[in-house]
This record gives structure tokens, sequence and C-alpha cells, in this order.
């Protein structure tokens, strides 16, 4: 009898647990881990986040004092001023297509939000600007476009400052029989959204950005094609191109259209929005078996123990492997509900409905019922109590998607759900996902805030996942300048081999890169805080940047 009772009773806890799980995921955020956050101080640390990882001559208002001037020869080889720009995270490569990527975010972070950001929008600004103001020396021959600075496999086999760097600094360009039209229209749309930016602040450069952006779009446009398959490994396993082009093409003319406001670029996006959720079989199958291991050129670049060789799924490593949610059709392409939730540095598909949902929502002249439709698809995709969710939600409440840096889904996603927040209570709509399930704006809002707050300190570690703030974050973050003594500290050159004992050292980093949000916890909500862990403790510019907009907007309403 006694042993009947303690197993019902155990049945019981365990019922009782389940549900728990159950109610946690369906909020996507607990109860339990209901914290009060400073998102003024959280949003003043995330735009200085970029200032550790600007590559250049700095100004004297660089205000991270550790970082100092460095990479001021690049271009040399091509006999090009390509001086400036960002690091994409932890190494010292600068790859275009996420630089890009981030500087179109910030730039919509600061159109949205702008008015909200008070004393912070000079710095950000400054964030934006120092993006497009390389952008600009990378494009300017109409017919050569300049992609990336650094041989990501000499600059991954070596631990060193940015400042003390003797890697090669190759530099790697798309031409007509080179073409790179999902990088090149990137670049055009982070021109052309930074246009919008400064169109009021200084409209001599907001213009020439425009005429720029232009330019590049057509050259994008003209001459298709992947630069995943014109530069081969120098590009790939790094930031290859899944998702197929055709996204970024229809992604730039779409902020074409809203920064020059030609009606040409609207045709453009509604003759090739048949793209939108499809991709070739060509790319689908990449994503199961991308590359040989000669191809990866593992064979030039033996691995160093902190190379950055993206070592999930492939395809999938930083932004979800298409080919998991894909259904075969019968010409050949793919499509299906997975992608509905597919927006970052490689594919834009969620936001390109998200940001033509406006027009229909503020009553514009087109009809973009597609785009909306696409958007409502977007929202039951990522919302944890749908029927038809893509995306994993962990115990704690943190949105999961496959492969590492799992953060840049979270602050990227929830900053659509935001804007599309936004959208909705203009229309006064409610969103059906089906079984009874319905979303408003403001549960799309607390959707949001509940990532944000997750990544502030409201979760089961109890620790913020942003450096800098709180009582308790990330100490060995994977990121050479921010582990290594600065130039202050150890003015001697530290060479190459040189930096590993500051990789493989338990103590923390010396220089806190303040404001730097990391790829985060894995899908238990455990984080090991360990700088060979680079899945999880990377910090990335595409993760911050959306975030910079969420903070802006939470800080003016910082109450639920």
């Amino acid at each position: 009898m006694g042993e009947s009772n303690s197993s019902n009773m155990l049945l019981l806890l365990l019922v009782m647990a389940m549900a728990t799980m159950t109610n946690v995921c369906a909020q996507g955020n607990p109860d339990g881990y209901n914290i009060k956050h400073n998102y003024s101080d959280a949003l003043k640390k995330s735009i200085l986040f970029f200032e550790g990882q600007r590559s250049g001559e700095l100004p004297s208002s660089q205000r991270l004092k550790w970082r100092k001037d460095s990479a001021l020869h690049d271009g040399d080889d091509v006999g090009v001023n390509l001086v400036g720009g960002y690091y994409d995270a932890g190494d010292n490569v600068k790859f275009n297509f996420p630089m890009a990527f981030s500087t179109t975010m910030l730039a919509w972070s600061v159109i949205e939000f702008s008015k909200l950001m008070d004393t912070e929008l000079k710095y950000a600004l400054e964030a934006v600007r120092w993006g497009t103001d390389y952008l600009l020396k990378c494009t300017t021959n109409p017919d050569l476009i300049h992609v990336q600075v650094g041989d990501p496999y000499e600059d991954h086999k070596c631990w060193e400052r940015p400042e003390d760097m003797d890697t090669p600094r190759t530099t790697y360009s798309i031409r007509k029989d080179m073409p790179g039209s999902e990088v090149a229209a990137e670049m055009a749309a982070a021109m052309a959204a930074t246009s919008i930016v400064y169109k009021n602040i200084d409209p001599v450069y907001s213009a020439k950005l425009l005429k720029r952006a232009i330019m590049v779009f057509e050259f994008a446009d003209k001459y298709r094609g992947s630069y995943s398959d014109s530069l081969k490994e120098w590009v790939c396993p790094f930031y290859c191109d899944y998702s197929g082009y055709q996204d970024e093409l229809i992604w730039a003319a779409a902020w074409l259209h809203r920064a020059s406001g030609k009606r040409f670029y609207w045709n453009y996006v509604m003759s090739n929005n048949h793209y939108l959720g499809r991709i070739s079989e060509s790319r689908v199958n990449q994503s199961s078996s991308p590359f040989s291991t000669s191809e990866l050129g593992l064979n030039k670049a033996p691995r160093s123990p902190f190379s950055k060789f993206r070592e999930a799924e492939p395809g999938s490593h930083k932004s979800g492997g298409y080919g998991k949610y894909g259904v075969r059709e019968p010409n050949g392409l793919y499509s299906g509900g997975g992608i509905f939730a597919e927006f970052g540095w490689d594919a834009k598909f969620a936001g390109i409905n998200i940001f033509f949902s406006k027009m229909l929502m503020k009553g514009e002249e087109y009809y973009v019922d597609p785009f909306r439709s696409n958007a409502n698809k977007f929202v039951c995709s990522i919302l944890p109590e749908s029927p038809s969710r893509s995306v994993e939600y962990s115990p704690g409440g943190l949105l999961f998607k496959p492969g590492g840096s799992n953060m840049q889904h979270s602050t990227a996603l929830s900053f659509l759900l935001l804007i599309y927040a936004r959208y909705l209570k203009h229309g006064s709509d409610i969103i059906h996902c089906g079984n009874n399930v319905s979303a408003t704006s403001s549960r799309l809002i607390e959707l949001a805030r509940n990532q944000v707050d997750y990544i502030l300190g409201s979760n089961p570690m109890k620790m913020s996942y942003m450096v800098g703030y709180g009582q308790k974050y990330p100490q060995r973050i994977h990121h050479r300048g921010s582990s290594l003594p600065s130039i202050d500290q150890h003015p001697n050159r530290i060479a190459c081999s040189d930096g590993t004992p500051y990789y493989t050292t338990d103590e923390s980093n010396r220089n806190p890169l303040i404001g730097a949000v990391i790829g985060g916890p894995d899908m238990n909500d455990v984080y090991a805080d360990s700088r060979a862990q680079f899945v999880n403790s990377e910090p990335t510019t595409y993760i911050n940047a959306p975030l910079v907009g969420l903070l802006a907007y939470f800080k003016a309403r910082p109450v639920r």
C-alpha cells in the first residue's frame, strides 16, 4: 500500500513538473525569473559594443580605450583604401555580408526608435555611419566590389590582438564574371537604409549613400550569382549563402523603394517575390553536405585549438538549415513553413514580409496582402503556443533554432515581432494561428520583452548574457582583443602563437567588451563560460544590432 502511494505521488509530481514546463514554454519566459531591468543601461552598453569591434583608425571620441588603431593598410594589396569597418565577431576578419546586415539592422533600429534613444542616439548614429563609411570605400568602382578583407584561415590559426595582426590582409572581391548578388544586395540595403537615417541630419551624405546603393543594386541584379560559388572556400564555411541570393535582391529593392520612393523598386519586388520561400535544389543539397575537406581549405590551414570553423550542422551553423524545413515541390524547388521564421544575415524572408506589411497597415496604395499573410504565418511560426510553431524554446523560455550563435535568432526575430506589433496596433488586428490560438500586438510585445529579459538575466542561470550588464555575466568570451592584454597593459607585440596561453587560461578576459551579447546557453539553459565553446561564448555584431532597437523601445516602456 505504501509503495502504491509512493508511486502515485511520484507520478503526480512528474505530471505537475511537465505541466509547469508546458506553461513555461507557452509563456516564453517563466514567472519565477521576473526581474526589473535597467533597459537604459543595457541600451547604452549594446551600442558601446560596436566601438570594440571597430577596425581602422579610431577617433578621439573612442570610449573603449583599450582598443587601438588596427588594420591600417587594408586594401593596399589592390590599391584601394579599405581601412575601417567592423570585425564581425571574436576574430580579425572583415566579412562584408554580416557587416552589411548588422549595419542595415542598426539603421532600421534608428529609423523606428530614434525618438526613444535620447542621449544614446548620437552614438547609434556613429555606429551606423562607421559601417556605411566603409561600405562606400568598398564600392567606388561600379564593376568591382570588395566584400572581405583578411585571410580567414590564417587569421583563425592565430590568437592575437587586432592591433598586432601580421596575418595576410588579402582583399576578396566580386566582379561581372565572379558575381556575388547576395553580399552586394545586402550592402545596397545597408546604404539605402542609412540614407533614410541621415536624410534630415546630413542630406549630402544621405544622397551619396542612396546614389551608391542604386549603383550597387544594379550590379547585384545585372550580374546574378552567389559569392559562395565565386569565392568558394574564402567565404565558406564562414559565411556561406545557403538561402540563395534572391531574398537579398528583394530585400535591397524594398529598402531602395522606401529610401527613394520610386515605383520601379516596388514593381521589381512584385515581379520577383515568387522567389520568397523557395530555394533551389542545389542550395538545399548544400545544407546536408556543402563541402569536402579539401574544399574547406583544411589542407591549407590546419586547425588550431581556437580555429573558428563552423562545426555545427552545415547549412545551419548561423542562420538555420533550410533543408530542415523545406518541402520539395514537383518543379524541383523547395518551400516550407519553417522559412517564415527565417531572418538573419543569410535569410531575409521574414524581414521582407514584415517590412512590406506596414504599407497595408498604414493604408498605402499598394496591394500587399501576400506579404501580410506571410507576416502572420511568421508570427504563428514563432508564437510558443501556436500549433504551427517551427522554433523551439528552452525550459527557461529562450527561443531556439538549429545551429550555433543562437542569440542572433532571439534578437532578430524579437525585433520583427516588435515591429509587427507596432503595425498591428495601427490596425487593431488579431492574428489567428488555429486551434483557437490568437495573438494581439500586446502578446507579440510580451514575447519580445521576454526574450530581451532572458538575455539580461531573467533565466535559470540568473546571469546576464551581455558583458558588463548586471552582477553576473560572461567572463571568458571567445574574443581575441578582449582576452589578450591591451596595448596599454602590454606595449610589446604579442605574436600569433604567443597569444595561445590567454586563450587556454581559466582567468577572466583582461578587457571587458562592454555590451557584447554572446551566442548564449545551450538548449537546457546551461552556459559553461568557456572560450573554447565559441558557439556559445562568441559575440557578434548581428546579435547586438537588432537588440539596439528592442532596448530603445523597452527603455521607454519599462513596466510590463
